[in-house]
This record gives structure tokens, sequence and C-alpha cells, in this order.
């Protein structure tokens, strides 16, 4: 866990629209290119930006920090990210077996910039994912019940000034 703390420094605090892969744009006129979503990811420390639907398995120990981002270069008007852990157990010992699942929501996560056609206003927006590691979730199993999977799920949706939207999926899985 220290080490997910860690991470957190190595990402600019000083404003979601602050970040070196962004500029300042005009907003044009018209825009039909949707906007598009990328995350950039430290995994045990190792960093990478992934665009797309991104699914990986991990261990319990893992230390992750998901920071997802829009991008558009007409101007990135709104970005939202939504996070939930879900936690499935199962009691093979009870007759008949049963089955527990647990689903934590987080608060949506939101960022935002006013413009119009003409104005100057950044090309992307950035969040900052609240889980950092998985291991820290285990405990939500009734007593019986074995963990049998833990998955950190988030959608990040991107909007432009022109109204175009896109959203993708993400998610980290630890099996034990």
């Amino acid at each position: 866990m220290r080490r997910a703390w860690a991470i957190l420094l190595v990402v600019p605090a000083f404003g979601f629209t602050d970040c070196q892969y962004f500029n300042t744009v005009t907003v044009p006129a018209s825009d039909t290119t949707p906007p598009l979503i990328a995350t950039r990811l430290w995994v045990d420390g190792q960093e990478a930006i992934r665009f797309g639907t991104i699914e990986q398995v991990v261990d319990a120990d893992t230390s992750f920090l998901v920071v997802p981002s829009v991008y558009d270069s007409g101007g990135a008007k709104s970005l939202t990210l939504q996070q939930i852990v879900r936690v499935r157990c199962h009691d093979y010992d009870a007759d008949p077996e049963e089955t527990q699942a647990t689903d934590i929501f987080f608060f949506d996560r939101f960022d935002s910039q006013s413009g119009w056609p003409g104005s100057s206003v950044s090309n992307g927006l950035y969040l900052i994912g609240d889980v950092t590691d998985l291991g820290s979730f285990d405990w939500y199993c009734y007593d019986g019940f074995d963990l049998t999977e833990i998955r950190y799920e988030w959608t990040t949706t991107g909007q432009d000034f022109a109204g175009n939207v896109v959203s993708e999926l993400g998610s980290f899985v630890y099996v034990p």
C-alpha cells in the first residue's frame, strides 16, 4: 500500500487540464470527429498509456493507479469517471452452496471546462482513480465464504464542444 501512495506523488496535482500532453487550442465552429479516450496506468511502478478497452489480471498486492483522459483536437469539454469494485465469494460447505456478491460504488469523478466556437481551451482533461490495489477488499467476504474474484471496473466518458461523446471500459481482475 505504501507504494500506491508513492505513485500518487508522480501525478500532477495542479489542475486536471495541466498535463504535459495537452495544449491550448481554438474551439472550431464544426467538429464531427469524436474525442479520444486514453488511460495512463502505473502498475507496480511501470507506466503505460493505453487506448481502448483494458482488462488486466493482477495479483492481490499489485499496486496500480488509473488516470483516464479525454483528448480532442478541437477541445475537450468534459470527462467523467465511474468506478466500481465487485467482490465475489462462495461458500462451498453450505447445503445448498451459496454465492455472495458485493458491489462497492464510488462517487463519480467529473471535470469540465467552458468554451464556445473561437475560444481558447485545453485539448484534454484527466482524472485520477480511487482504487490502488485489490487485496484490501477481500474482507468483504462473509465468514465461511471463500473469495473467488475481486474486480475493479471503470468507465470513462469524454465529450468535445460539438457534443461528440465516446466511452471506454477498463478493469483489473484478481482471481485467487
